[in-house]
């Protein structure tokens, strides 16, 4: 049974002392599940989207300090990913397909991106 984005959010917290933030998962009257700190040696956990079958995206900073894309499934495995040459990936949706849009840069500039759920991703650039 899929999520219903109505009921349930993804938002994030800053409690520890080193000020890295975890995401949280909630659901229609209380915390279903957290998820932070998994992504070894960097910080910061910002999941943005979520669709109806539970699959959230977002970014986190490796420890280089540059924002990383990530994919987090249903049964709470996560794939990180980048589009090729990116220097700073920022995911902003997720479809009911597993499509995810965003932005990234790289030494020309900035673009956009989408991932397929089978993990393609094409890019593209806007009008000039």
């Amino acid at each position: 049974m899929g999520s219903d984005p109505r009921q349930e959010i993804s938002w994030i917290w800053d409690i520890r002392p080193n000020h890295s933030h975890q995401a949280t998962k909630l659901g229609a009257n209380a915390i279903v599940d957290a998820f932070g700190g998994m992504f070894r040696g960097g910080y910061g956990t910002f999941a943005l989207s979520i669709n109806n079958e539970g699959a959230i995206t977002g970014y986190y900073y490796d420890a280089t300090g540059a924002p990383r894309g990530f994919v987090r499934a249903a049964d709470s495995t996560i794939t990180t990913f980048d589009p090729r040459g990116s220097n700073y990936t920022e995911p902003y949706g997720i479809n009911s397909q597993g499509a995810i849009t965003g932005y990234y840069y790289d030494a020309a500039g900035g673009h956009g991106f989408v991932r397929a759920a089978d993990s393609t991703i094409t890019t593209f650039d806007g009008p000039s």
